[in-house]
């Protein structure tokens, strides 16, 4: 009631409904393991788009299938997907932006024979950017001397006219008492400068870079060969406090891929535009490495070098670890995941098939039957032709039988589609991101009841398969749960499957079929979020209707779209939450019991039409 009820009148007090929405959750977000050119690794990354796969992650790769994958992902209807990128030895491609000082030497009275020599000597003072430098000269030289670190002091044998190129200009002292000195090579290499190398004589008009520690330490944003050759350009007008850092990445053909441009970096940690965090949050190319020391040069341009892809993934980069988050564990930071995708590549020398199948059945299919997710399984290199999979499933030791799992299903054959790394030549690929795609599409078209199979279930992208198949064949294939990827005149290339792992005709399963499993995944994960307000709640009848109003009203949304089957509700599903489920022992417990049922829909895998003459009605 109203908390003051002094005066007579009229008070108005809100009551709550009760009604809590359930809203339900992503049906078709597909996670992706596999070797990619560039991005993070074991760091699950959500991607929406193949361009996002192409800025992120390097878009194709012949050294892996996972680009391929993805992007037939995307062109059969996905939109949700997670990258999980794993390598195995990869190293970081790095170099050094030049810092320190450019000495340009110019006589200003070289006419005359035996007055245009110089010859320079530099004396390290211990400290980083101190040292003492020496000037011999026949003549009176300008030198330009262009650095942010004031000299302690600079000493002469003879007169000369020294200008620094930035603020404050450095004083002019004459030489002390002898101390060693460290001459510096005439330049003897081709070009307007070089780096000196032994004591000489110095040429006119010729640019000295004295030899000091580099001022930016650069990376690329990570592993992998791909960064090799980016080519970094720093900016920077004389006197500023400030500088620009560009950084241009090419082809084998010198044709520019992509280009970044940073301006008003600083090298102060914690300001707004300090180069470390400005690289870290924008930039998919370089990264700073370590502590930069002094402000750089004008202008200084560096190669990336040193990046290697390493070897190829073992399924120990595949599996990663559990404690590290690396891996398939990678993707547990994440609350959805909905589809599971593994492109293992075509050969078995690093892969085995009895790695995969240990993954399968050891790992993955146990961790989709926690977090609800559903694995789409390619089939095993061994499967060239329809008699290597029939030998397989007549053994009992073979592929099918350790791979028995409500969790998952087993598609066949590879696709044949144009690799446009090859000249758009056909190969084949493995069928999981078509399939994926085709699932994502049908979610999205008809619903996660739904199965994804049949003329609607086309392969976009596939001219082919690797292994054609006969309604006989397939009828072999389909007894023992492999769903069948077939093609047909005039109708192109379908999924013409639906059945899970336990779908074989003997396991006589509940979870035979793909949209049985993935609906009740889907009410479940559903139900799991929305039903978190009641957690210490009153346990008793209040919460209970509570539950059965908002259970019921989800259950009835998805009834009215055609998810359940029966006529009337009452025939599609029902909730119960009552002294009947839930106990005076439950409660003393802490427990409140829902009881849910639903009918769901199960495709039809067989169409019989029965056709009979009727005798007798002729005219």
């Amino acid at each position: 009631m109203p908390a003051n009820l002094a005066a007579p009148g009229v008070y108005i007090e809100e009551l709550p409904s009760g009604v809590r929405t359930i809203t339900g959750v992503s049906t078709s977000v597909t996670a992706f393991i596999g070797r990619a050119r560039r991005g993070p690794v074991n760091h699950a990354t959500p991607i929406s788009s193949w361009a996002d796969f192409e800025r992120g992650f390097g878009g194709l790769w012949n050294q892996g299938e996972l680009g391929h994958t993805v992007s037939q992902f995307f062109q059969n209807g996905g939109r949700e997907a997670v990258i999980v990128r794993v390598d195995n030895g990869s190293a970081t491609a790095g170099a050094s932006v030049p810092g320190g000082m450019v000495l340009a030497v110019s006589p200003q009275i070289a006419a005359r024979a035996g007055f245009h020599h110089l010859r320079v000597t530099v004396a390290h003072g211990g400290a980083p950017g101190a040292y003492d430098l020496t000037l011999q000269a026949e003549d009176v030289a300008n030198v330009v001397l262009k650095d942010d670190t004031n000299p302690d002091k600079l000493p002469f044998s003879r007169t000369v006219s020294l200008t620094v190129g930035s603020d404050p200009t450095a004083a002019i002292a004459a030489p002390a008492a002898t101390s060693p000195a460290i001459p510096l090579a005439s330049l003897v290499g081709p070009g307007p400068s070089a780096r000196p190398t032994a004591g000489a004589t110095l040429s006119n008009g010729v640019e000295v870079r004295l030899p000091v520690a580099a001022t930016l330490n650069l990376v690329a944003a990570n592993e992998g060969s791909w960064a090799n050759g980016i080519v970094v350009t720093l900016l920077r007008d004389a006197g500023s406090t400030t500088f620009g850092l560009q950084a241009q990445r090419f082809d084998a053909t010198g044709r520019e891929l992509e280009n970044e441009v940073y301006y008003n970096l600083v090298l102060t940690p914690g300001a707004p535009t300090y180069v470390g965090d400005v690289l870290a949050s924008r930039s998919s190319l370089i990264r700073l490495d370590g502590n930069p020391g002094a402000l750089p040069l004008t202008t200084a341009t560096a190669t990336l070098a040193g990046g290697t892809d390493g070897n190829p993934p073992t399924i120990a980069q595949y599996t990663g670890s559990e404690a590290n988050r690396t891996g398939l564990h990678a993707l547990e930071e994440l609350d959805v995941v909905n589809l599971l995708c593994v492109p293992f590549p075509s050969s078995v020398t690093v892969v085995s098939e009895a790695d995969r199948t240990g993954f399968w059945s050891g790992t993955a299919l146990p961790w989709c039957r926690t977090r609800g997710a559903f694995a789409i399984i390619d089939p095993p290199p061994s499967w060239s032709n329809f008699d290597a999979v029939n030998t397989s499933l007549s053994n009992g030791a073979g592929w099918m039988s350790q791979l028995r799992s409500p969790h998952g299903a087993q598609y066949f054959p590879t696709v044949l589609a144009p690799d446009p790394l090859q000249q758009n030549r056909l190969r084949a690929f493995p069928p999981c991101g078509v399939v994926a795609g085709v699932i994502a599409r049908t979610d999205s078209t008809r619903g996660v009841w739904k199965a994804p199979a049949g003329l609607d279930a086309t392969l976009a992208g596939v001219l082919d398969l690797s292994v054609p198949l006969t309604d006989g064949e397939q009828g072999v294939l389909n007894r023992e749960g492999v769903n069948c990827l077939r093609g047909f005149p005039g109708m192109g290339r379908v999924a013409w499957g639906a059945r899970t792992l336990l779908g074989q005709d003997k396991s006589a399963s509940e979870w035979k079929y793909v949209p049985v499993r993935r609906l009740a995944s889907y009410l479940e994960q559903s139900l799991l979020r929305g039903s978190r307000w009641a957690v210490f709640e009153g346990n008793d009848e209040p919460l209970w209707s509570q539950l059965r109003l908002n259970v019921g009203a989800f259950l009835h949304q998805l009834f009215r779209q055609g998810a359940f089957a029966g006529r009337t509700p009452t025939d599609s599903y029902f909730v119960r939450c009552d002294k009947n489920t839930t106990t005076q022992a439950d409660i003393d417990a802490g427990i409140v019991n829902v009881l849910i049922g639903f009918a769901p829909v199960k495709p039809a895998e067989f169409v019989v039409l029965k056709i009979q003459q009727l005798a007798g009605q002729g005219v």
